[in-house]
């Protein structure tokens, strides 16, 4: 198996080269109007608008650092029974490219809340690897979340996720 490796902080996360389709520069995101913080805004990706999410927000509460390594990393991923789509994954510092044995990964049995995000993980040597599993990522209440007015395959006129307490309006 293939993995880009990328940083949130000072953690260590991977995901599958498989299903990369390109890395790309940090790039202007526009905002939407979003229940969830961590969805930064959309693209315009070879013509197709995608949605991006800051992986920073996501796994760590704070917002990726808005550096020259800091990249979108474009990826595939099919919600449920629909077809595959696009989305963005704001990354600090992707660059390595490890070839891990399946093997390698050891499962994690937990209970944290983020559960869902989180594939299994392996030692590089001198620091410890989270494994992203995409299709996990991308929840019920996350694709609900993504199910903003105007992206590809949403018919509806509203997005579909109610406001938080948390969130100012």
């Amino acid at each position: 198996m293939q993995l880009i490796t990328f940083n949130i902080g000072n953690e260590c996360y991977a995901i599958d080269t498989a299903l990369v389709v390109e890395i790309i520069p940090l790039i202007t995101i526009r905002p939407v109007v979003s229940c969830r913080d961590f969805i930064r805004g959309v693209i315009d990706y070879r013509g197709t608008v995608v949605p991006v999410i800051d992986m920073g927000l996501l796994l760590e509460q704070h917002p990726a650092a808005k550096k020259v390594s800091t990249r979108i990393l474009v990826i595939r991923y099919q919600p449920g029974s629909q077809a595959q789509r696009l989305l963005g994954l704001i990354a600090e510092r992707a660059t390595g490219i490890f070839h891990v044995d399946s093997t390698d990964i050891e499962r994690l049995e937990t209970t944290l809340a983020r559960q869902q995000f989180l594939g299994g993980m392996f030692n590089d040597g001198d620091k410890m690897v989270q494994v992203i599993d995409p299709q996990g990522a991308v929840s019920q209440a996350l694709e609900q979340a993504l199910d903003l007015p105007g992206m590809p395959g949403n018919d509806d006129t509203e997005a579909r996720c109610a406001p938080t307490a948390d969130r100012a309006d």
